[in-house]
């Protein structure tokens, strides 16, 4: 007997507070939808924000796209974001 293939999944827990990224709705540690809607992605990364004051998390891509179009602050509470 030959093996295929393997799937392995984990379940990342963050101290954050959200579980949700808040740009795209999907759950942190799971795909964003950029990857979702990639077959060929491994999944992707989801980072929190390092300020102390702000704990919210995002998916590296959703985070990295805002930023491009936005200032380097979180999203939902304004303060400044720190990598």
């Amino acid at each position: 007997m030959e093996v295929e293939s393997i799937l392995l999944e984990s379940i990342v827990e963050w101290k954050c507070i959200n579980k949700e990224c808040l740009i795209c709705n999907n759950k942190i540690g799971f795909n964003c939808i950029k990857c979702d809607t990639n077959f060929n992605s491994f999944g992707c990364m989801s980072i929190m924000n390092n300020n102390p004051i702000c704990k919210h998390s995002f998916h590296a891509h959703c985070i990295q796209q805002y930023h491009k179009n936005n200032n380097k602050k979180c999203p939902m509470c304004n303060y400044d974001w720190y990598n």
